[in-house]
């Protein structure tokens, strides 16, 4: 089975201006979802649809074919599901799945894209999978001007019933259920993926807690201490570790000091 994968990226985002070409942590937003798309190996082909001839150049500069949109689809209320059907009609071979790939998710994981995919080939019986994290929260809805619980019982979060959240970052659909108006099929499933690869840039915020992720990296320190050598070393290390709170720390120590 053949597998396109679609980038849906305009130019006229309205909360970050420029946000897709925006300099994440060293290169442009969309690159991350082009180079997590390329380094998942899945995908016959990977297409950026635009209608931004400078988003088009970074695209293909970053390994991804391009597909110009016409500009009536570019509008800020225009949906992702005329769009995703107007690339798949514009590309010259047929394909078995579709899969709607985010230009904001930067956090995403090939290993799980790629884990994705798999699920999507191996499971016919799938028509739609989508990202999502598992979310259960006390929440409320307004029906007929009425604020009524979203839930049937009050109980702890850990009691609710799961409640998954979409995160954006991925959308595989068969082909035959890819039209102008949808790309949901009859039996829609979801692919659960870690909430630190979930985030979906649409503030300030967000970029901010993207970047402070990015730039986040993993630091070990070596501890020395027992009480026949004292425990300075350790005192010492926890202090320099309280200045690094932005990274992923880990602390060892030798058996050999563990008494």
């Amino acid at each position: 089975m053949k597998t396109i994968g679609i980038i849906p990226a305009r130019g006229g985002s309205k909360g970050i201006p420029r946000k897709n070409l925006r300099d994440l942590n060293g290169k442009p937003l969309i690159a991350y979802t082009i180079g997590t798309a390329l380094q998942a190996g899945c995908f016959d082909r990977i297409v950026v649809s635009t209608e931004d001839e400078e988003i088009a150049h970074i695209a293909r500069e970053f390994g991804a074919e391009v597909h110009i949109r016409p500009d009536n689809l570019a509008a800020d209320q225009t949906t992702l599901d005329p769009v995703i059907f107007d690339a798949v009609q514009a590309v010259r071979d047929s394909y078995d799945i579709v899969a709607t790939l985010q230009p904001t998710c930067p956090l995403l994981k090939p290993e799980t894209l790629k884990a994705a995919h798999r699920k999507m080939m191996e499971d016919k019986s799938i028509d739609t999978l989508l990202s999502a994290v598992n979310d259960p929260r006390l929440a409320w809805i307004e029906v007929d001007s009425e604020i009524v619980p979203a839930y049937e019982k009050r109980v702890n979060r850990q009691e609710l019933p799961p409640y998954f959240r979409e995160t954006g970052a991925f959308f595989f659909s068969r082909r035959e259920w890819v039209t102008e108006s949808s790309r949901f099929g009859k039996k829609v499933a979801v692919f659960e993926i870690p909430e630190n690869e979930a985030l979906d840039i649409d503030t300030m915020k967000d970029w901010w807690i993207a970047e402070r992720t990015l730039q986040s990296r993993r630091i070990a320190f070596r501890v020395d201490g027992n009480r026949k050598i004292g425990f300075g070393h350790v005192y010492r290390q926890l202090l320099l570790a309280n200045r690094l709170l932005d990274h992923d720390l880990r602390f060892f120590l030798d058996e050999a000091h563990d008494s």
